[in-house]
């Protein structure tokens, strides 16, 4: 009768993970280990033919795929399929290292792998290559926090989603653009990307936006694909900071002059 492993530490009854290289069941908690129970031929035999068949990969590597990194990626699946994980991370490796760009190989990597700096790694190396990897986006957003597992689950559906539409004005926050030399506001000439004060003549180039954490397109659409419920703005309500008087504008509108 195979060794039945408990789902947690016997020791501090923390979860335990499975180190794949090791072949242990490892706490990271304690550092308590249980080794992995051998399995039998006669019980692998049975357990590969009660699975069935394997089921084919759909590739996402934009491009062709060498033969050699081709053939060690369905080998890594081939020992997935078996539930030899240690096995399938050689063979994704394998295939990396034949072709650094074939994205899938590093992706199931990314997956399969239980340490998140191999994960993050590995995801940022599809990127690399092709920025615009959506599935590959997703996994980092969710390891950024950027995204829930339920959300990027979501994304990758083609599901619409909800429209719901405001009964009430939605505050909007602007910024001011403000003359340099007397405080007075700037005016925009978008066509030629520049400003001027109407007070005491000032011009210049239009300020570069200042926003730290500059977004791919990918990331933005996947932000924005993942929420279940799109809503519909009918009203923005402007507050002015200087006389606190408020203004309802179309949503449709950017100013209200």
């Amino acid at each position: 009768m195979a060794q039945k492993i408990p789902e947690t530490c016997p020791k501090c009854d923390h979860p335990l993970t499975v180190d794949t290289i090791s072949a242990l069941y490892r706490c990271k908690h304690c550092g308590h280990t249980i080794p992995k129970p051998e399995e039998s031929l006669e019980a692998a035999m049975a357990r590969i033919r009660a699975k069935g068949t394997r089921p084919p990969v759909t590739l996402t590597t934009r491009g062709p795929v060498e033969t050699r990194a081709r053939s060690a990626f369905e080998s890594g699946h081939d020992a997935l399929w078996r539930e030899n994980t240690a096995e399938a991370l050689r063979s994704f490796q394998r295939a990396a290292d034949f072709q650094p760009d074939f994205a899938d190989a590093h992706l199931w990597i990314a997956k399969i792998s239980d340490d998140p700096a191999v994960q993050r790694d590995h995801l940022e190396s599809i990127l690399a290559y092709d920025p615009g990897h959506s599935e590959a986006l997703r996994l980092l957003m969710v390891m950024d926090g950027r995204l829930t597992p339920e959300q990027a689950a979501h994304a990758d559906q083609d599901a619409a989603p909800e429209i719901r539409t405001t009964e009430t004005p939605v505050g909007a926050a602007t910024t001011p653009l403000l003359c340099p030399v007397c405080g007075g506001h700037l005016t925009v000439d978008e066509q030629n990307g520049r400003v001027k004060c109407r007070f005491c003549g000032h011009a210049g180039p239009l300020p570069a936006r200042d926003d730290a954490r500059a977004d791919t397109l990918g990331v933005a659409l996947l932000e924005r694909k993942a929420q279940p419920v799109k809503w519909v703005i009918g009203e923005r309500l402007l507050h002015c900071t200087q006389c606190s008087a408020e203004r309802t504008i179309p949503a449709v509108k950017l100013s209200a002059v």
